[in-house]
């Protein structure tokens, strides 16, 4: 069984997942750096040298060698539920868990973060963050609702109740 985390960078799927994955005694995957050891460069160097496009197919490929695993938590990329048919992808092959988490707390926490793993906020103010972090929420929350699960408060969660949820 894997479960996926989604939602917008900074939700604290990485976070988030490495407890819920100690709770449900799971190994924990985050696909980012699942890719970057694959690729065997960051993803800010895949961005500049495949682009973003490139990226998003390693990503896919990633997904599903992934998708293979057995009891694994997965935090998912910003952007992953939004491009090919990862979304669906993913709510055929396992649980799907939305964190859905106020843009004004995100843009918070990724002023406070050192940005240099995440490309398309590097260099960025925290007033531009916010404003970055609400156009890619609008953009992408039609795919993050797929999700067969939401938590709207990362800090609140009761682990055990969500995963008696799940199974």
């Amino acid at each position: 069984m894997i479960v996926y985390l989604v939602g917008i960078t900074g939700a604290g799927k990485s976070t988030f997942g490495k407890k819920f994955a100690q709770v449900l005694e799971y190994d924990f995957v985050d696909l980012d750096i699942y890719i970057e050891k694959k690729a065997g460069k960051t993803i800010a160097q895949i961005f500049d040298l495949q682009g973003e496009i490139g990226f998003r197919q390693l990503e896919k490929e990633a997904l599903h060698e992934v998708s293979k695993l057995e009891n694994t938590l997965v935090a998912t990329g910003g952007g992953t539920p939004c491009f090919f048919d990862n979304m669906e992808f993913m709510n055929e092959t396992g649980h799907t868990v939305f964190l859905n988490i106020h843009p004004e707390i995100v843009a918070e926490r990724l002023a406070k973060s050192n940005n240099t793993h995440r490309p398309m906020l590097a260099g960025k103010s925290k007033d531009e963050i916010l404003q970055f972090v609400r156009q890619k929420l609008d953009e992408r929350i039609d795919f993050y609702e797929q999700a067969t699960m939401e938590v709207l408060d990362d800090n609140l969660v009761d682990f055990r109740m969500l995963k008696s949820m799940i199974f």
